[in-house]
C-alpha cells in the first residue's frame, strides 16, 4: 500500500483491496479458460464497434472537441437520451434535458450523488447482496458508511424486501445519519426485477422517512427468455406515479434519483439454461446479463468453497463467486455466472461446468 496517504483513504482500501485482489487473482490465468465472471455484453462487441466507428466517421465534428457551454454534458447525447428515457422506460412525467446530467460511468454518477447528499459519517441503506465494487465510490471520497439490508433467504428477497428496509433502519444504533437507500433494478447478480407493488413500498418507504431513493438501473432492458412466464418484467423508478387511489400517498421527485449506462445494455437477445439437468439451485434470471447458481452442491463453508471455485478454474470456467456480493453468511457454493456471450463459448462452459459438477 502506498505510503503518505490520508487516514480515511489507508483505512478505506484496507477494507477494499484485499476483494479487489481476490477479483484479479481469480481472471484467467489461461486463454483456453472461459471467463463468465465479468459483467459485459460481449454479444454485442462487432455490431457497437461498426456503430461507433461510422459515427466518428460521419458526424465527429471540431465542435465535439470544445469545451461544454452547458453544466451536465454535451446537449446532444443528453437530448437524445431525453428521448430514449421517453419512449422506452415509460416515465410517469416527460424526462426533459435539464433532468440529465452526464458523468464518466455510473460508478461515478453513484459517487456524485452520495457526495451531494451525505455528509462525512452519513450512511446509506444498500439491499445485499450486491457487487462490493459500489463500496469505493460511496466510502472513499465521500466518507459514507454502507449498511447493508440483509435479506432472510434468496429466494424471497424481493418480497421481503420493505420488511428488511424496516428492520435494517430500526437496528441502525444512529438512524438519524441514514440519507439514502440505493436498489440495484435489474438486480445484481440475480438478474431479476423488482414488480411495481415492491418500487413503490421502497419508495414510499423513502418519502415517509425523508430519505433519497437511488434506483441504479444499470441493467435496465437487457432482457432475457425467462423460464417463468409470470416473471416481472423491468419497470423504472421513473414510472411509479403515486397511487390515485391513495391520497396520503406522495412522491417527492427530488428525492428519487435513476442511475443508468449504456455499458451494459444492447443486444441480449436471450438464453436458456436449464440448471434442472444437473440439479443445480438457480435463481430465476429474468433481465439482466448473469444468473446467480448454487454451482457447489455439497460445499458447507468457506475453506470448501475456495478449493472448489479453484478446481473449476483448473477445469477451465471462472465465474464470480458469490462471496463477492455481501449476501448470506450461511449460503455456500454460490456464483454469479455471466451468460452474455456467444453460444458457442456457452456450450463449451456449459460442458466444463457439468464435468466439474459431476
Amino acid at each position: 500500500m502506498a505510503t503518505g496517504l490520508s487516514t480515511h483513504m489507508t483505512k478505506s482500501l484496507q477494507g477494499v483491496l484485499p476483494k479487489l485482489a481476490a477479483v484479479t487473482q481469480s481472471k484467467p490465468s489461461s486463454a483456453d479458460v472461459i471467463d463468465l465472471s465479468s459483467a459485459e455484453n460481449l454479444l454485442v462487441r462487432d455490431q457497437v464497434r461498426s456503430i461507433c466507428t461510422a459515427a466518428i466517421q460521419n458526424h465527429l465534428t471540431s465542435d465535439v472537441l470544445s469545451q461544454l457551454p452547458t453544466f451536465g454534458g454535451d446537449v446532444d447525447t443528453r437530448t437524445a437520451l431525453a428521448s430514449f428515457f421517453n419512449n422506452f422506460f415509460r416515465p410517469a412525467s416527460t424526462v426533459s434535458v435539464d433532468q440529465i446530467v452526464l458523468t464518466a460511468g455510473a460508478g461515478s454518477c453513484i459517487e456524485a450523488l452520495v457526495h451531494s447528499i451525505c455528509d462525512e459519517g452519513d450512511s446509506v441503506i444498500i439491499p445485499g447482496p450486491y457487487w462490493f465494487g459500489f463500496e469505493p465510490y460511496i466510502t472513499l471520497r465521500p466518507k459514507v458508511n454502507i449498511i447493508t439490508a440483509t435479506p432472510i433467504s434468496y429466494e424471497h428477497h424481493a418480497t421481503d424486501m420493505l420488511a428488511t428496509l424496516r428492520a435494517t433502519y430500526v437496528a441502525t444504533e444512529n438512524p438519524q445519519r441514514i440519507k439514502a437507500v440505493i436498489l440495484c433494478n435489474p438486480h445484481n447478480p440475480f438478474s431479476q426485477c423488482y414488480p411495481e407493488n415492491i418500487l413503490r413500498a421502497c419508495m414510499n418507504f423513502c418519502q415517509k422517512l425523508n430519505l433519497h431513493f437511488i434506483s441504479d438501473e444499470l441493467y435496465a432492458l437487457a432482457t432475457m427468455k425467462s423460464t417463468q412466464e409470470q416473471s416481472p418484467k423491468f419497470i423504472s423508478a421513473l414510472s411509479v406515479a403515486p397511487d390515485p387511489k391513495d391520497t396520503n400517498e406522495m412522491i417527492d421527485p427530488s428525492l428519487v434519483h435513476i442511475v443508468w449506462s449504456a455499458s451494459k445494455l444492447f443486444g441480449l437477445n436471450g438464453l436458456r439454461i436449464l440448471f434442472e439437468e444437473c440439479g443445480i439451485e438457480y435463481l430465476p434470471a429474468h433481465e439482466g446479463l448473469f444468473v446467480f447458481a448454487k454451482l457447489g452442491k455439497k460445499v458447507r463453508n468457506a475453506e470448501e468453497e475456495m478449493i472448489f471455485f479453484e478446481k473449476l478454474k483448473i477445469d477451465g470456467v471462472t465465474v464470480s463467486p458469490g462471496r463477492f456480493y455481501n449476501g448470506l453468511s450461511t449460503e455456500f457454493g454460490w456464483a454469479r455466472i455471466t451468460v452474455a456471450v456467444p453460444l458457442e463459448i456457452v456450450e463449451v462452459a456449459l460442458e466444463r461446468l457439468s464435468k466439474c459438477i459431476s
